[in-house]
């Protein structure tokens, strides 16, 4: 292990029944991280699936095991609060490095002047480029995704959630970027209290960065360099997990960051939008029979009937 003293980075990864993901996520970030002092810590949060055997493969990493599943947002701050980097990279379990990624990330990051969360490309399976940074919600953003006025009316920016890459491909701001690649200075995450643990599963990242923002600080996009990532690969086998807590987390950003006439209003415009959908998504997987489709129709109709219980208010 490296000396406490000279460890520059602490890697962050969270696992849930996601052992072999994992073991190539960890044997990636080994092969392409040469040239940083580094840790790896991994918090497991009770998996079922033959996990203790990444311990005996990877003995210089601390792995931490919890009896339970804490969930993402929480499982993430006891991780960090054992880091000993100057910066800390939250990296998820289904992700996989293919160059010196965090190396360059890290090297941008150091160059800035102000406290900063910075994300890379997130790449699918297929080699296409994912959408992993976005706009923070506004009502005029919401009512656009909702009711498609960003696709009818791309010329609007106001109805629009993404923010495009610029052509000469140079890092630039950005409103939130998602929790499978965040890096930033381990005390400037303790400082902002971590994860809201109120999001127990989605929506912990874009509050994070937003109140990070709130605080002063920026959230950068570096493009020029991309990792894979398979994106939802932990839930993909349990999808009522993952229709229940998507539908519960879509609601808790509403009521943390909106109030009186403007929550009123997302909420009518969100409900009026999920009508709208479900005969389309059902029509659509009834022809087809698509996974991708049943699954949006899964997340669509829990999310039509499931209202969290406020804890913001």
């Amino acid at each position: 292990m490296v000396q406490d003293s000279l460890i520059a980075l602490s890697i962050i990864i969270v696992n849930y029944n996601g052992t072999k993901m994992l073991r190539d996520c960890l044997a990636s970030v080994m092969q392409y991280t040469q040239n940083v002092k580094y840790e790896i810590i991994v918090v497991d949060n009770n998996s079922t699936d033959n996990f203790s055997s990444l311990i005996v493969e990877f003995p210089n990493v601390l792995f931490i095991c919890n009896n339970e599943n804490l969930g993402f947002a929480r499982a993430n701050n006891i991780a960090v609060k054992k880091a000993k980097g100057e910066f800390c990279l939250l990296l998820n379990n289904d992700t996989l490095l293919i160059e010196n990624s965090i190396e360059q990330v890290l090297e941008f990051i150091k160059e800035l002047e102000i406290e900063a969360f910075v994300g890379c490309k997130l790449l699918n399976r297929d080699g296409s480029l994912q959408l992993s940074h976005n706009k923070f919600p506004t009502v005029f953003n919401l009512i656009g995704t909702f009711f498609f006025l960003d696709r009818l009316f791309p010329f609007i920016k106001q109805f629009s959630k993404t923010v495009p890459i610029p052509n000469d491909n140079q890092a630039f701001e950005t409103e939130f970027i998602i929790g499978a690649f965040i890096l930033c200075r381990t005390a400037h995450f303790n400082e902002l209290g971590g994860f809201d643990e109120r999001f127990y599963f989605y929506s912990e990242d874009i509050d994070l960065c937003q109140r990070h923002r709130l605080s002063g600080g920026k959230v950068y996009f570096y493009p020029k360099t991309a990792i894979f990532h398979w994106g939802g690969a932990t839930t993909e086998n349990l999808p009522f997990f993952k229709a229940i807590n998507y539908a519960k987390a879509t609601i808790q950003i509403y009521q943390k960051y909106f109030h009186s006439c403007s929550f009123v209003l997302v909420l009518v415009a969100y409900y009026i939008s999920l009508l709208i959908r479900i005969p389309i998504f059902s029509l659509a997987y009834f022809f087809t029979f698509k996974k991708m489709l049943r699954n949006k129709l899964l997340v669509t109709l829990a999310q039509l009937v499931i209202y969290p219980k406020n804890l913001f208010h």
